[in-house]
């Protein structure tokens, strides 16, 4: 039989051990940056509207953040961000639409995928996905 803890305390031991519990990032402030590896994306009911937004899942050097962008910036990047693709997302405001409603906008920067710099120097570890 297995021994799970002593497993756990070994790879704790060893420094091989991920925190899997992502922390929450709310786009908040002007220029604020998210900068990773993109490891899924995940459709979230709306409490405030009908319909769906998405909540995305990225790794960086501190670890799991999740966030969401908004309906529309869903709608305008969701066929072009992809699980292993490295991106750099910055917060630009807020944009006012007729009727008083308002969107997020966002600077969005591929700078590369997990498939074409796999082994390099810096490689972070496999995707969710490839676990």
């Amino acid at each position: 039989m297995v021994d799970y803890k002593a497993l756990r305390k070994k790879a704790q031991k060893e420094g091989k051990t991920e925190n899997l519990t992502p922390d929450f990032q709310k786009f908040e402030k002007v220029g604020q940056e998210i900068v990773g590896e993109m490891v899924a994306k995940n459709p979230v009911d709306s409490t405030l509207s009908d319909g769906q937004y998405n909540q995305y899942l990225f790794r960086n050097e501190e670890g799991l953040i999740k966030f969401a962008l908004g309906k529309a910036a869903d709608s305008e990047l969701e066929k072009t961000m992809v699980p292993g693709g490295y991106y750099a997302i910055k917060y630009e405001g807020q944009v006012d639409l007729a009727g008083g409603r308002k969107v997020n906008k966002f600077q969005v920067d591929c700078f590369g995928h997990r498939d074409e710099v796999e082994g390099e120097e810096g490689d972070p570890g496999p995707t969710e996905e490839g676990r």
